[in-house]
């Protein structure tokens, strides 16, 4: 990995660009058991971080391939949303049908893409089923 790096590097140097040491993250994923040792990638001399998540484009992206902390921060926003709906404003019946004809939808476009397992699926009827409460 290294080398790949090295070389994307003087390919930036050839055209001019520049490489941000601060936004750069390294992010390895090993199978379960694996004694892999963490990645220690140098550029300008200094370790890139290695993290075990990042969010790319809106999406929790995490090393281990699943899908829990993209699920918990669908969660997270959609409780964020439907917390800033006025209680003094709205009955609980209108916040209701605020929050599963908008902010439910809203937060989980794309999901169709997702392998969901029944834990998910699970994890959002909960937090549905605690909000109408």
């Amino acid at each position: 990995m290294q080398l790949v790096v090295d070389l994307f590097m003087n390919a930036c140097t050839c055209f001019g660009l520049t490489f941000s040491i601060k936004k750069t993250k390294v992010m390895y994923a090993s199978t379960p058991g694996d004694q892999t040792v963490e990645p220690n990638i140098l550029v300008y001399g200094k370790r890139l971080e290695v993290v075990k998540k990042f969010v790319y484009l809106g999406s929790t992206v995490s090393n281990d391939g699943t899908l829990d902390a993209k699920i918990r921060q669908k969660i997270s926003k959609a409780s964020t949303a439907f917390g800033g709906l006025q209680d003094d404003v709205l009955t609980l019946t209108t916040k209701m049908s605020v929050y599963k004809t908008c902010v439910l939808p809203f937060q989980l476009y794309a999901s169709e893409t997702l392998t969901l397992y029944r834990s998910h699926v699970e994890q959002l009827e909960r937090k549905l089923l605690k909000a109408s409460i």
